[in-house]
């Protein structure tokens, strides 16, 4: 998944209070095919090691299920984020 780091330029790209930030992560299905975990981190909020995410929610959902990388340019507009 990758940004685009020209989006928050752009007028009412950010909501009040939010800032840019840039972050990276390898994402892998967990050999039990329920969870994925985020490993090799760079950027992320101290508050999310190793995040587990559900392979039913959001973007990881479309992943696993097309089994297609995604470019998301603005979170903020696409239809999968949550």
């Amino acid at each position: 998944m990758l940004g685009d780091k020209a989006s928050p330029k752009r007028p009412g790209a950010l909501k009040p209070g939010e800032h840019q930030f840039t972050i990276a992560a390898v994402q892998i299905i967990r050999p039990e095919k329920t969870h994925s975990t985020l490993l090799e981190q760079k950027n992320f909020p101290p508050h999310q090691p190793h995040r587990r995410v559900s392979v039913t929610t959001g973007h990881v959902r479309v992943i696993f299920r097309d089994r297609q990388p995604r470019h998301i340019d603005d979170l903020h507009t696409d239809p999968d984020f949550e």
